[in-house]
């Protein structure tokens, strides 16, 4: 017990103090920090160079797309995010990489969450899209972009006219 309380100390005393600021990626923190343009610099010269296209990865660059207006980019990078949730990537979460960057927090956060259930980003393709057609006026095609059915997560509920 006192181990884990000395574990625990610990720990704060790193978050505190801001040795923890390695632990989060570049990505990361462009992101919070909403520069948006060196984000998706920095996301697509990534992509390019690895050739690693995780959700991880893709979701800030398509949320900058989005908050950038950036539309040239923002409907293709929902698609390749949208086939990602339809293998299981769902997670915005790179604990790999939180690993590598601080071994025992990204070790302790790996065994405390489950991955599956870490910053699901399944809806944000959907919200996305929907915001995109509604700043470019195109109502009929917003509604085409809620989320899918709780009851058939296969299908979107788009209107049998559509």
């Amino acid at each position: 017990m006192k181990t884990l309380a000395r574990l625990s100390t610990a720990i704060l005393i790193l978050l505190s103090t801001g040795c923890a600021f390695n632990m989060v990626a570049e990505r990361d923190r462009l992101m919070m920090t909403g520069r948006f343009g060196e984000l998706q610099k920095h996301v697509e010269e990534e992509i390019q160079r690895t050739g690693d296209t995780r959700t991880a990865k893709l979701f800030p660059l398509c949320a900058s797309y989005s908050a950038s207006k950036r539309y040239d980019k923002l409907f293709d990078c929902c698609d390749r995010l949208e086939a990602n949730i339809k293998r299981g990537d769902k997670s915005n979460v790179d604990f790999d990489e939180m690993a590598r960057n601080n071994p025992l927090i990204g070790g302790l956060a790996k065994a405390a969450v489950k991955k599956d259930s870490a910053g699901d980003v399944s809806a944000f393709p959907f919200v996305f899209r929907a915001q995109a057609y509604m700043d470019l006026g195109q109502y009929d095609n917003c509604l085409l972009y809620t989320s899918p059915s709780p009851r058939d997560r296969t299908r979107s509920r788009m209107p049998s006219s559509a």
